[in-house]
């Protein structure tokens, strides 16, 4: 094997340990969070923060993100990272593991501010919903490259 062949080796099974290693992903044998009503005192704000860098792919990652109750076109933030060497598909996963929204790819640089989720949901807190990072290589081919399960707490708000 030349050098090239092992860093892209050793980069992907360095973003499979990241994924499996549940760094603000899902952990096995934990039960799906049911989501709970809103309350007073619930924080309404948007925290993003890089997961992890792993070789030259950057995870995103959000602790909390807030949409609004009875509607499909939502406000976010998703990215894809200027240095990474691949391109994006984000997918939110309620914790039922119902999938309400999967991007097209995004390439390194690209963002999202809108959304349009499958269906509008009612004002809640699903906590532990997942945002899922599929990576895809920049060639020709467009393969699938491992990817990531991050967790984070989506607030529906009234």
């Amino acid at each position: 094997m030349n050098g090239k062949t092992k860093n892209v080796i050793a980069s992907l099974c360095a973003v499979a340990a990241l994924a499996f290693a549940g760094i603000g992903g899902y952990m096995v044998g934990q039960s799906p969070a049911q989501p709970r009503d809103i309350s007073a005192s619930d924080r309404v704000e948007q925290q993003d923060m890089v997961v992890g860098t792993v070789g030259a792919i950057s995870i995103p990652g959000f602790s909390r993100l807030s949409f609004k109750a009875g509607q499909t076109a939502q406000n976010v933030a998703f990215y894809n990272p200027e240095g990474n060497t691949c391109a994006f598909e984000i997918s939110i996963i309620l914790p039922s593991g119902k999938e309400i929204f999967h991007s097209g790819r995004l390439l390194p640089g690209e963002k999202l501010e809108q959304i349009e989720i499958d269906a509008a949901l009612p004002a809640a807190i699903y906590e532990a919903t997942t945002l899922r990072y599929s990576c895809f290589s920049l060639d020709e081919a467009e393969r699938e490259l491992n990817g990531a399960d991050t967790s984070c707490i989506l607030e529906v708000l009234p």
